[in-house]
Formats: structure tokens, sequence, C-alpha cells
């Protein structure tokens, strides 16, 4: 009986094990897909193209949840639609910024689905593709164009859309994976995301400066 329940013991240790070192390495999968957005400077970065490319004006509304615009919407608005997520990111060194990040299928596509909140409101929400062929990267764009512009041509790697909400659509598309970003409001979540940013920056300066002065005083 002894024999039985250390038995049975050792297995139930095993699985918590198993369980503890499954978590780690899904908590550092996702937390390694999210980590280009530690530092704030990938959305610098969006803004810049924002900057340098051409803007083509769309009649047509860049819409995710019914009677609501873009930067209207919450995390409960996206979870309540989708679900819960696979992976929920708070940014520790970016207070106020939280990122839900899905997995699914578009079409018959597999997709891992980002969405972007400032202080609770949607900034950003992001497709991104991988091992698409070139056809099919060719189809996506092509729905785009039909469903924004009728089917006219777009110079995605030129141009972005604006709606009439002045909500953006960006296209990545590069040999490793195919990209459409949504933008709203992503300037408003930026700026603030600089001031703590250069806030930081400041205080570390400060720190340098303390420690420097204290190692002068000893030495």
């Amino acid at each position: 009986m002894k024999k039985i329940t250390h038995t049975v013991i050792m297995f139930i240790s095993m699985i918590t094990k198993t369980k503890k070192s499954s978590y780690y390495l899904y908590y550092k999968h996702y937390d390694s897909i999210v980590d280009k957005y530690r530092n704030g400077q990938y959305y610098g970065n969006l803004l810049k193209r924002i900057k340098n490319d051409k803007k083509i004006n769309s009649d047509a509304e860049i819409a995710l949840v019914k009677n609501k615009l873009l930067n209207k919407i919450g995390e409960r608005d996206v979870i309540k639609k989708f679900g819960k997520p696979v992976f929920k990111f708070n940014h520790d060194n970016l207070p106020n910024i939280n990122i839900l990040l899905y997995r699914e299928k578009l079409g018959k596509h597999k997709v891992k689905t980002e969405y972007h909140f400032f202080k609770n409101s949607l900034f950003l929400y992001s497709y991104t593709f991988s091992n698409l062929s070139s056809n099919d990267k060719s189809e996506m764009l092509e729905v785009i164009q039909k469903k924004y512009f009728n089917g006219d041509s777009i110079d995605f790697k030129n141009e972005y859309i604006a709606d009439k909400n002045s909500n953006l659509i960006l296209v990545n598309n590069n040999d490793l994976s195919f990209s459409i970003y949504y933008l709203c409001d992503l300037k408003t979540a930026f700026d603030k995301i600089s001031e703590y940013m250069d806030f930081k920056k400041t205080e570390a300066i400060r720190k340098e400066e303390f420690i420097k002065k204290k190692l002068y005083k000893k030495l």
C-alpha cells in the first residue's frame, strides 16, 4: 500500500512539474513575440512610415465591432467578440499599454492577431501571416483593394489607406511574414509613450550621475 501511495505521489509531482514547465515555455514563447514592443520604438517606426508614405483616402469605413469607432473599443469588446485571448501582455516598462494576442484562421490561413490598448482604448490591431505564397499575398492585397477601393490598385510599399474616420491601414510585406496593421489614434498613444520613455531616460541619467558623485566622494 505504501509503495502504491509513493508511486501516486511521484506521478502527481511529475504532472505538477510538467505543468509548471509547460506554462513557463508557453509564457516565454508569447512573451518573446511581444518583446519588440517593450521600448515603444516599434510604434514610432509605424509613425515614421505614416509620415513618409502617401495617404490614399477611402470612403469605406474600417470597422471591427459593430456600431463602435475603433478608438472607442476596449478590451471587453474584443474579448466579447473574439473570446479569451491565448495571451495577455501588460507592459512592465510602458504603463497603460496592454496587448491581447490571438491565434485564429482567416479563410484558409493561420494568423496571429494582436490588439493593442492604451488606457483600455484600442489604438492598433494587426494580422500577421506566416508562410504565405506569392499568390496568397496577392489574394490578400486584392481583397483589401476591393473592399476599400473597388479593386483599384494601391502601392502598399509606399502608400497607406485612410478611412473617413482617419483610421489607417498599413501593409508590411516581406520574405518572412505578411502583416496588416490597422491604426487608430496611434499618435495620441505614442505621444504618451514617448513622454514616459523620455522620463525614464532622464531618470536613468540622474541615477547614473548620482552613483558617480557617490563614487567620487568615496575615492
